[in-house]
């Protein structure tokens, strides 16, 4: 093997451990508008998860969702503002996510949720279908 090829596979492979180190990093996470302390709205509360222990929770408030928000995107998994009612706002979800069963635990067999309803004063929590690595979601409607 040549000096150009050893360098080469040197560097995709320092490339490809950097990347896989940013996973489930969530920089996409922005609010269209953030409150502090609102007591009305729609707020996402996410605390990633690891093999080795779990991170640190933040939480983002919506104070007017509306269609179209994104109001999550990690772990594979984005969930969207479908519609807002008067007194219930419908979410969409492409990815992972499932409601932990009672123990806590997480089926990896079961169907990911495609759509949530929440009335309002309602909240559900969402964890993802992995393994090593993931999030735990409370996501509260007010």
């Amino acid at each position: 093997m040549n000096k150009k090829v050893k360098v080469f596979i040197t560097l995709l492979l320092t490339f490809v451990l950097l990347t896989g180190c940013n996973m489930g990093q969530n920089p996409k996470q922005t609010p269209t508008e953030q409150v502090s302390g609102a007591d009305s709205g729609l707020t996402v509360k996410s605390k990633n998860w690891y093999s080795t222990g779990s991170g640190k929770e933040s939480s983002v408030t919506f104070s007017e969702p509306k269609s179209g928000d994104e109001v999550y995107n990690g772990f594979d998994s984005v969930i969207k503002v479908k519609s807002v009612g008067s007194d219930k706002i419908v979410l969409s979800i492409d990815g992972c996510l499932v409601e932990p069963n009672e123990d806590g635990g997480i089926n990896l067999n079961k169907d990911p949720l495609k759509k949530v309803t929440l009335n309002k004063g309602q909240s559900i929590e969402l964890s993802s279908q992995t393994m090593d690595v993931g999030v735990d979601l409370t996501i509260n409607y007010n």
